[in-house]
């Protein structure tokens, strides 16, 4: 591939992925993918990918074809095609939150340019999980109640993979995820962030050093939450949405101001609170604990 800088905001999902790539991405310096995530590093999950029920990623096989695959992620497994979908721009970003979980992501982004850099953004486990639960639910998947759902999956943490699993728990696992970046980069070009930082009073110092991070001067800018967690308010027709091709049609051929309005007839915020009270004891200890592991590795990083 060519000498271009590379970014890799690499997860974790429902941590603000979709903001920070939305926020840089209006830079002029930042050369973007025509789709935020095409998973083309992480070739480990896309046989994972193909046989699940859990997502609805296609396999991208022409650059051209990108408007009949879900507009955020993809499967990019063709070189060229991931070199075509970027825009022009002085740095590339690629958004795939994939890699944080792949085992061969970082590995391969390494191969590929050890100079990369890298950044993660981090959120309390059980709070991502809840939110990453909220989406399938939204997105028309066919999911337990959460609680139900994390249990069934810790109790067989051993087995499961994209294939069998929307994996709650294991991506809310943080310690060997970030680990694994950490090997293998230099420290300098590893960033990580909390999502709880990235709202909060804190979020200009934050946006400010994920600026300086990528090489690019930093203007304040507004920090709306992308990709928030909503619920549909009509089961049926959300299902109907989301399996039958017409979101997808509908997405290509509407404006933005009627798809938004048809969002807001479709979706409302989510009102179910997660109540940590009903997350089983060893569930909440092992990703506290995991946690807790993770930020001692990233204090004693440099």
């Amino acid at each position: 591939m060519n000498n271009i800088e590379k970014v890799f905001l690499v997860g974790a999902a429902k941590a603000g992925t979709t903001t920070v790539e939305s926020v840089l991405s209006s830079n002029a310096s930042i050369s973007k993918s025509l789709i935020k995530e095409p998973n083309y590093y992480c070739k480990d999950l896309h046989a994972q990918f193909m046989t699940s029920k859990y997502n609805n990623l296609k396999v991208l096989e022409s650059v051209a074809d990108y408007e009949e695959v879900h507009s955020h992620a993809a499967i990019v497994k063709d070189e060229f095609i991931y070199e075509q979908l970027f825009s022009q721009g002085d740095i590339r970003l690629d958004a795939s939150t994939n890699y944080l979980y792949s085992l061969e992501a970082a590995s391969e982004i390494y191969k590929d340019d050890p100079d990369a850099k890298i950044i993660i953004i981090l959120r309390d486990p059980i709070k991502r999980a809840y939110s990453h639960w909220l989406m399938d639910r939204r997105i028309g998947f066919r999911v337990q109640g959460f609680y139900e759902e994390i249990e069934k999956e810790y109790d067989d943490i051993a087995n499961v993979n994209f294939s069998n699993s929307p994996l709650y728990v294991s991506r809310s696992l943080y310690f060997e995820q970030v680990k694994r970046y950490m090997e293998l980069f230099n420290h300098d070009n590893v960033l990580v962030v909390f999502f709880e930082d990235l709202f909060s009073d804190k979020k200009e110092d934050v946006m400010s050093d994920i600026y300086s991070f990528v090489g690019l001067k930093y203007k304040a800018v507004f920090l709306e939450k992308k990709n928030a967690a909503q619920v549909p308010r009509f089961k049926f027709l959300n299902t109907f949405l989301q399996t039958s091709g017409v979101k997808v049609f509908l997405r290509t051929v509407l404006g933005s101001n009627v798809k938004n309005h048809i969002k807001r007839v479709v979706y409302k915020e989510n009102d179910e609170k997660l109540n940590t009270e009903l997350v089983r004891k060893d569930i909440l200890i092992t990703l506290k604990d995991d946690y807790l592991k993770t930020k001692e590795l990233l204090e004693g990083k440099g």
